[in-house]
């Protein structure tokens, strides 16, 4: 459990008492002015505790604890004061979202107390995050992936809409990537609403009929509805429910913007099977979407990548189908363009076992160079 307390005050005798008092406790770091505290948070955060005192010159402690809650909102914020007024203490809570509001003189006893239960409120926070964003989100790609091999014209390229939204929140840095991660793997949950020939019509750019364009365009509200029911789902639901909505009038969020652009990039991919038609796709009809997603979907794209033949027994996790692979008899069995997840090697050697797959199987292989300060190598999608 991270132990990095962070004590800000103008006074120098109190910073040089704490540090001494509390440094064999806990991992102490000290600022002497507000300006200085948030530029800590910013370059060595992030800290589980906060402390501030709130009479400081230039920006007072309210003002502090609020820029600091702005930059690390899991960060627990406790304010130290002489002056215990009532609007003070109204004001603390509110605006700066205190944990804790001590009066000083506060004692050595007291202070340890507060910074104690703090650090268990902060290791809660973190903890009950961490379950939402790893365990949930790791159960729902596996679902994704079950789903794509059950259903793979509804739900096939599932698993990539996810990568290359996470990649595209890598690249902007956004918080709770997590959640738009998650909405990308059920994007196409309103799927199971819509005939198979007519996700076909769509995957080929073929017009649909009136009927057809209704059930298409619903999908949505119906993934939206399902997901719904899922408890701590509420913002996950709402960008599936808004990933076709138009950026003029209500513009829709950032994830709901991640998702359609995610979502239409591959669709136009699997039509025209070339990335640089795909990208101009995209931008032919630019203003249905972000420029700044345009931007770095454009990137991405520009990652490497190398094209490779392999056998089934050389065919591994990650690697991307650059063709349809096909049993001996011409089926399809996965589409070209899907990333390999361990589901599909499971399901290809099951069905070899019964019948022959045509070989050598052509397929991309991410290169080393695509390793990226800014972007996790398992955020990497391989597009062409």
């Amino acid at each position: 459990m991270s132990k990095r307390v962070l004590f800000i005050d103008d006074d120098p005798n109190v910073l040089h008492s704490v540090k001494r008092t509390f440094r064999k406790r806990y991992e102490i770091d000290t600022a002497p002015c507000a300006s200085e505290g948030v530029a800590a948070v910013k370059e060595k955060g992030p800290f589980a505790v906060v402390i501030s005192d709130m009479q400081m010159s230039v920006t007072n402690g309210v003002e502090c604890l609020k820029q600091i809650q702005e930059l690390s909102r899991d960060t627990v914020r406790i304010m130290l004061t002489g002056n215990a007024d009532q609007r003070t203490a109204v004001e603390a809570v509110n605006e700066g979202h205190i944990f804790r509001f001590l009066n000083k003189p506060c004692s050595e006893e007291q202070l340890g107390k507060a910074i104690d239960a703090g650090l268990e409120q902060y290791r809660l926070v973190t903890a009950e995050r961490d379950l939402l964003s790893k365990t949930l989100s790791g159960s729902l790609s596996i679902l994704s992936e079950v789903l794509s091999v059950v259903s793979p014209k509804a739900f096939g390229q599932s698993g990539d809409i996810r990568l290359l939204a996470r990649a595209l929140c890598a690249r902007l840095d956004v918080a709770n990537a997590w959640e738009i991660e998650v909405a990308a793997s059920l994007s196409s949950l309103g799927f199971i609403a819509v005939p198979d020939a007519t996700l076909e019509r769509v995957a080929a750019g073929h017009p649909l009929s009136t009927e057809e364009q209704r059930l298409f365009d619903i999908h949505p509200a119906i993934g939206s509805k399902l997901v719904a029911k899922i408890p701590r789902l509420e913002q996950v639901a709402e960008y599936i429910a808004k990933q076709s909505d138009p950026l003029s009038g209500d513009r829709p969020p950032l994830g709901a913007r991640v998702l359609r652009i995610a979502r239409d990039f591959l669709q136009f991919r699997t039509r025209v099977q070339s990335d640089e038609e795909a990208i101009e796709l995209i931008h032919a009809n630019r203003a249905q979407y972000d420029n700044r997603l345009i931007h770095e979907l454009k990137v991405i794209v520009s990652w490497n990548y190398t094209v490779s033949s392999v056998t089934l027994e050389d065919l591994c996790e990650d690697m991307i189908l650059d063709e349809n692979l096909c049993s001996d008899a011409g089926e399809i069995l996965i589409a070209a363009g899907r990333r390999i997840a361990p589901v599909f090697l499971e399901r290809l050697r099951n069905f070899a076992r019964h019948r022959r797959i045509r070989e050598p199987i052509r397929v991309r292989i991410p290169m080393a160079e695509w390793s990226d300060s800014n972007t996790p190598n398992e955020t990497k999608l391989a597009v062409s």
